[in-house]
């Protein structure tokens, strides 16, 4: 039986138009989760608040993607993290990934300002916690560790120094975010360090190596204990050694013109960043309502 073109085109249509609405399903099952999460974890409101806060602040990220013409699949809720705006694409340079980041929490200033007038407004200590949390969210993604907003940041200033310099600045950031981490009982801040991490070359090449041996021992335990696959098992781990080295030895090539931020970006860039850091640091200092002063406990403490 043959297919006309037009049928394959309305088949590709369909199966398409399917993918399209899985994804869909997969992004709203996310979110819900991650208001299941924090319900449980805190109240409903808590959760409501942190859904909008985090929602607006990839929002942010989307919009800046879209508006310097890289393709995204917008973003994602993902339940004990936070989100995630996924790009389709390369950056293609520093200067866009910078620019990108900081489109976050500049979105974020916009979810704390709301709150904060609504508080001055009314006396209501609903809004001005509202607020101190908000702002709580956006300096911690501010905080310098990579894949946070700003750990890409000033990643993308040290590898524009020198590589050295941002290499330098990868291994102290983990460092300081066990610190961190410790001192604030925060183990998320330890899970976010160790995935940057992975851009660090001989860290990746150990935790890739790792991830070979432990794939490969289900072929070791079925070419010693039974009789059948042995050929295909033998195939796998045959060059196990030659492929364990070959990994641990590769080398991680440092794109020098990725990272080609200029001294005037970099400048602009350091402005908008402390910027933003000076301001959720205020809003949480100013504000006097309960929820507030336990974010000035958390960020002292």
């Amino acid at each position: 039986m043959k297919t006309s073109k037009f049928d394959l085109l309305a088949l590709l249509s369909k199966v398409s138009t399917t993918l399209f609405k899985m994804v869909k399903s997969i992004k709203i099952l996310l979110a819900v989760g991650t208001f299941a999460t924090y319900s449980f974890l805190f109240t409903w409101k808590f959760a409501l608040l942190f859904i909008l806060g985090i929602g607006i602040h990839e929002a942010g990220h989307v919009y800046a993607m879209r508006k310097i013409g890289i393709k995204t699949k917008g973003f994602y809720f993902i339940p004990f993290i936070g989100g995630a705006a996924i790009a389709e694409e390369s950056f293609g340079n520093a200067d866009k990934e910078t620019y990108v980041a900081l489109y976050g929490p500049l979105f974020g200033i916009f979810t704390v300002i709301i709150p904060l007038i609504l508080y001055k407004i009314t006396g209501l200590a609903i809004y001005g916690t509202a607020a101190s949390w908000l702002a709580t969210v956006n300096l911690f993604n501010l905080f310098p560790v990579n894949p946070l907003d700003g750990g890409r940041v000033i990643k993308c200033f040290s590898f524009s120094m020198h590589k050295k310099v941002g290499f330098a600045f990868m291994i102290l950031a983990f460092i300081a975010a066990i610190i961190v981490s410790m001192k604030l009982k925060l183990g998320l801040l330890i899970f976010i360090s160790i995935l940057g991490l992975m851009e660090i070359p001989i860290i990746s090449n150990i935790i890739i190596a790792l991830l070979y041996f432990i794939i490969t021992i289900p072929f070791y335990i079925i070419y010693i204990l039974f009789n059948f696959y042995k050929k295909k098992c033998l195939y796998v781990i045959k060059d196990y050694k030659f492929n364990i080295l070959r990994i641990l030895t590769r080398k991680h090539i440092v794109d020098d013109e990725y990272f080609s931020l200029s001294k005037n970006n970099i400048f602009k860039y350091t402005l908008w960043y402390v910027g933003m850091i000076i301001f959720f640091l205020s809003i949480i200092m100013i504000t006097k309502s309960p929820g507030a002063e336990f974010s000035k406990q958390f960020l002292m403490s």
